[in-house]
């Protein structure tokens, strides 16, 4: 979002919420703190979302993670992008790589502008994990037939509930655990090779000194 949108009230706005917040949130208060868009029109956030998203996220998105999904939309999988970023962008990441159904964080609108309000959902450690369990109710998909895929130890509550974890780029934290429980990890120095005949986005590393 290369224009100038946030000013000295919402900074203020957001400094203003880190001091009322933290001592409920604690050290999760600035994921949660969203009140630097008090004021901004939730219209135009979200085209500028989507802009961003275009020129700036797609072009970086990690590959074998966007194989990996196109994979299971081709098998009719359902896929849902869960994030902590705010909704706008999940919703506009989602739709880049063709996935139908994202959940970000919300934040309260108010005629048609964003308030300094905390979150009304905020995708993040342990709710992520309800929110997946909510969806796989919704959606009446086992746990078990579910696959994860992430790259922080903050998500180990829902790598944890499904039946394939995977970690992607992953923290120190989440390798470990990831070592510890045998998942599969992708790494970004790491090239990849589809298994022949797979229609699942199964991987095998292919060694940078072979072909």
């Amino acid at each position: 979002m290369r224009r100038k949108i946030v000013g000295p009230r919402q900074w203020l706005a957001f400094a203003l919420f880190t001091l009322r917040w933290w001592p409920r949130f604690g050290m999760h208060t600035l994921k949660k703190n969203k009140a630097y868009l008090r004021g901004l029109e939730h219209r135009s956030i979200l085209q500028l979302a989507q802009q961003f998203v275009a020129e700036d996220i797609h072009p970086l998105l990690f590959a074998p993670c966007v194989d990996r999904v196109r994979n299971h939309l081709a098998a009719g999988d359902k896929i849902v992008l869960l994030s902590g970023t705010l909704d706008v962008l999940a919703a506009a990441i989602a739709h880049t790589v063709g996935v139908d159904h994202a959940v970000g964080t919300k934040c309260t609108v108010e005629s048609g502008r964003y308030t300094k309000d905390p979150p009304l959902l905020h995708p993040f450690g342990i709710t992520k994990k309800e929110i997946a369990n909510r969806l796989s109710h919704e959606f009446e998909i086992s746990l078990d037939d579910t696959v994860a895929l992430a790259d922080s130890h903050w998500d180990l509550p829902l790598l944890e509930m499904v039946g394939t974890a995977i970690a992607v780029r992953p923290d120190s934290a989440l390798e470990r655990a990831a070592r510890k429980h045998h998942w599969e990890v992708i790494r970004p120095e790491q090239r990849w090779l589809k298994w022949p005949g797979s229609d699942q986005g199964v991987y095998k590393r292919r060694d940078s000194g072979s072909l």
